[in-house]
């Protein structure tokens, strides 16, 4: 019947419930991806301008509280939930039988998507992220929290002007941000695989995926 079909679809799609132990993963996941996605922006951009692209300058200046809640609704929630419907829903289930290349093409075409050269190196590794965890939890749900908090931080952090101050610390403590920046993105790194370690461990424990990694 009608409900069945729909029920099917939801979960074929990945709407389904978390535990709240993946939940918890996903979190620490989500803190690890967003600073190893600073640096790969860095490190990006820098390339790029090596290769002779300009950065066009922009500006948060003027910024009220309205439109802040409104940069939020539109950078955060829609994306969070539409972006990962489509990706990590539709594009995903339809290479869910070609192993890792679900991972790399869902991934892949979410960094296109995007259509800005600037954001295409960091936005192909939150793919990566987001359609793992998808992929071990079976859920499109952390995926959707995930996307949703790696937006809201870059909307509130240059409302706040985070960046900047980031920035401003950076330029006269070269030294110290190197070493603080190599301890950070170990700790970050190390955290990141742990978590998915435990992540496919149970994964594989509670029948979500097979013994084999990436098996159709």
């Amino acid at each position: 019947d009608k409900d069945y079909q729909l029920r099917t679809l939801s979960s074929d799609f990945g709407f389904k419930k978390v535990s709240l132990s993946n939940l918890l993963l996903t979190l620490v996941i989500c803190v690890c991806m967003v600073y190893l996605a600073t640096i790969i922006a860095t490190l990006w951009n820098a390339i790029l301008m090596l290769l002779g692209y300009t950065q066009p300058n922009g500006s948060t200046d003027g910024m009220t509280v309205d439109i802040l809640f409104l940069e939020l609704f539109m950078t955060a929630v829609l994306p969070g939930f539409c972006e990962e419907f489509t990706h990590r829903g539709l594009i995903f289930y339809g290479y869910r039988d070609s192993g890792f290349k679900a991972v790399i093409v869902s991934a892949l075409l979410f960094s296109l998507m995007h259509q800005n050269i600037r954001q295409t190196g960091y936005t192909f590794f939150d793919g990566l992220v987001i359609a793992l965890l998808f992929y071990y939890t079976g859920s499109i749900w952390p995926g959707i929290i995930v996307h949703f908090i790696n937006n809201a931080y870059s909307v509130l952090a240059n409302y706040f002007g985070i960046n900047t101050a980031i920035s401003n610390f950076i330029e006269p403590h070269p030294i110290i941000t190197i070493v603080l920046g190599s301890i950070f993105f170990i700790v970050a790194s190390a955290g990141m695989f742990f978590s998915f370690w435990k992540m496919r461990k149970d994964a594989v424990k509670n029948g979500i995926i097979g013994d084999r990694p990436f098996a159709p």
